[in-house]
């Protein structure tokens, strides 16, 4: 190179060196902490490992438990019966009664039974006899609104 140009990039240098160093600075700030490979994405990841290793715990846990209660079915009798039962099995020759849960309320004088449709109707009439009361409660308070706004604006009232 000629000294010419080197006295011109030495020049370019000497004057922008501040920005470039500045370009320079956060370039690495960026690739710091957004890059691929960056604090963030590395903090993120560690998170991901904490959260990942107690969900595999717990599915150990319940893996666990779930073949204990295999083998119980597989070779307890009692808890293989057990089991059947909740599923609604009966042994041969076993009566089944069933109750509808109403027992005490029919055996009580004055008591009435109401069904599931009775209930739901009983529950909407509140909601609805409750949102009525509201509306004309809101409908009360913007008069009172309207009514005080007209006397601040020197309205008279217009009964006479």
């Amino acid at each position: 190179m000629e000294p010419r140009q080197r006295n011109r990039l030495g020049f370019f240098f000497r004057k922008y060196n501040f920005f470039l160093l500045l370009i320079f600075f956060w370039g690495f700030v960026y690739l710091l902490l957004l890059g691929n490979n960056s604090l963030l994405s590395r903090v993120n990841l560690q998170s991901k490992i904490a959260s990942t290793t107690g969900e595999i715990e717990r599915l150990t846990k319940e893996n666990l438990g779930l073949r204990n209660q295999i083998d119980k079915i597989k070779n307890d009798r009692d808890h293989m019966e057990y089991m059947a039962r909740r599923l609604g099995y009966i042994r041969k020759g076993e009566v089944v009664y069933k109750f509808d849960g109403s027992g005490t309320a029919e055996a009580k004088p004055g008591v009435k039974r109401i069904s599931a449709f009775e209930s739901f109707i009983r529950l909407n009439l509140r909601f609805i006899v409750l949102s009525l009361a509201l509306i004309s409660l809101l409908i009360v308070w913007i008069g009172f609104r309207l009514r005080d706004r007209a006397k601040r604006k020197g309205f008279d009232s217009l009964r006479k």
